[in-house]
């Protein structure tokens, strides 16, 4: 479960996924504890770190986050 005293942040999911590599949108759907619906936190969570590119989506309902360190790795055409 995402512990903040103000709720779940988009950051907070960011490091829950990149913990886990992979996660399903039921998944994350369930950290929120049933308090929002899945096309809320979609819009609200998801989508942004997307386009942020921090989170991509390998099929549907399964997401993985992007690792910032291997990333700029890649940038620098380093061995990973």
């Amino acid at each position: 479960m995402i512990k903040n005293s103000k709720g779940p942040t988009q950051e907070n999911l960011y490091n829950l996924v990149l913990k886990r590599n992979t996660i399903t949108n039921k998944e994350i759907t369930d950290q929120f504890n049933n308090r929002r619906d899945a096309k809320y936190i979609y819009i609200k969570y998801m989508n942004p770190l997307q386009k942020q590119e921090k989170l991509d989506r390998i099929r549907r309902s399964l997401y993985t986050a992007i690792d910032p360190v291997r990333e700029q790795l890649l940038k620098n055409g380093e061995p990973v």
